[in-house]
């Protein structure tokens, strides 16, 4: 009988995942025959494909100079090597590649691994905090470099929502009339997609009725131009939205979507109590600048160790609390942690809300001023952030 060398990484460094898979197959358990570890290298881990068995993002390998990965080699039979490939989903998502890897001393293996197939740079899927555990598990198992273990961890960002083990059936409406680009539109659902985040309805102006509405649990007003989204909602659509907030809904508004919950002028949905005091320069381009949480604002996402993060803004709304309003419960959940461009300017970015949240009749409004949705890397953070405010 054959004997095949396998370089593995991720999952199939844990014994006792391997043992747990084998058991869900209802297939004999065997022993891993372990030859010693190695690295890969001039690759990286990445997390460019998705497990419908663990319903999250699960690693993959990729080309990347002066990059190494660290995991073992197994030696394996012609049946062990079948139910590797029927694990891995080979060659239907995984392919055997074939790579050379090198021991400790540096001594050169020829072998196979497994590397996803369409790994394309731009595709990035989050792990489960679970898969992330059985992964740091598996890596600990084995004895690889501790330092290699401490990096995989501090890079790996997980995103988990708990439902009570059952699946999400709350409803979204995003708006895609007038002011919003289409292209927008396809971050929202990739988003939703990716992290079981319920159902998401897409509506045009016509659809902002009082009834239609109601039967949405949260409504997003995306990023485009807010003057323009105002002008088609029109004074009926915007009538629509505060019934419904009134009514117990939940609205968030992300960059453009967060100047038309101000209360700037009529023409807006004024049913937050900002406003946008240096309109001369609501232009300040487009860079990647840090926000920074507050107390408050930890508590909508959790297990996120960085208290300042880089977001993509592009021209979103620098507001300032409107002191003409008595509202006692607008909470800032994360502020502006840098000046954003315009540094002459009498109204600062640096230290203005980013993230915000306030009461409207029954219901909840929450602002975003960045774009987390679509920021690389970064994306999953919109996603706890939309879980908690489905969940409270």
């Amino acid at each position: 009988m054959a004997k095949h060398l396998i370089f593995a990484y991720g999952s199939n460094l844990n014994s006792d995942d391997f043992k747990q898979y084998c058991v869900e197959k209802q297939i004999a358990p065997f022993l891993l025959q372990k030859v010693c570890n190695a690295k890969l290298k001039n690759h990286s881990l990445c997390w460019t494909t998705y497990s419908k068995r663990r319903k999250c993002g699960v690693l993959n390998v990729m080309p990347q100079k002066d990059a190494s990965v660290w995991g073992v080699i197994y030696e394996l039979d012609d049946s062990q090597l079948e139910v590797f490939d029927k694990k891995e989903g080979a060659p239907k998502k995984y392919n055997r590649v074939c790579v050379s890897v090198a021991d400790a001393d540096n001594k050169v293996y020829q072998v196979e691994t497994y590397i996803a197939k369409h790994c394309l740079d731009t595709a990035y899927y989050y792990p489960s905090k679970n898969y992330k555990n059985v992964v740091l598990a598996g890596m600990t198992e084995q004895g690889l470099p501790s330092e290699y273990i401490e990096s995989f961890s501090k890079s790996s960002p997980i995103i988990d929502f708990d439902y009570s083990g059952k699946k999400c059936t709350c409803k979204t409406a995003i708006y895609s009339g007038t002011g919003v680009k289409g292209k927008t539109i396809g971050y929202w659902q990739n988003l939703y997609e990716k992290h079981d985040l319920g159902s998401l309805s897409i509506l045009y102006s016509d659809l902002f009725t009082e009834e239609e509405l109601q039967k949405y649990d949260l409504l997003i007003i995306p990023g485009g131009d807010s003057k323009s989204i105002c002008g088609g909602l029109g004074d009926s659509g915007k009538k629509s939205v505060r019934t419904f907030l009134k009514k117990g809904g939940k609205l968030l508004g992300v960059c453009a979507g967060a100047y038309a919950v101000s209360q700037q002028n009529r023409t807006y949905l004024n049913v937050s109590p900002v406003v946008i005091p240096d309109v001369e320069h609501t232009h300040r381009g487009e860079v990647l600048a840090n926000i920074k949480f507050t107390e408050e604002g930890k508590s909508f996402f959790p297990d996120v160790e960085e208290e300042i993060v880089p977001i993509i803004y592009h021209n979103g709304p620098i507001v300032q609390y409107n002191n003409d309003c008595t509202c006692s419960d607008f909470t800032v959940l994360a502020t502006f942690d840098e000046e954003i461009y315009f540094p002459d300017s009498m109204y600062k970015a640096f230290g203005s809300p980013a993230i915000w949240t306030n009461k409207y009749g029954e219901g909840e409004v929450y602002a975003v001023s960045p774009h987390i949705e679509r920021t690389p890397g970064k994306e999953y953070l919109m996603g706890i952030f939309i879980s908690e405010i489905l969940l409270k």
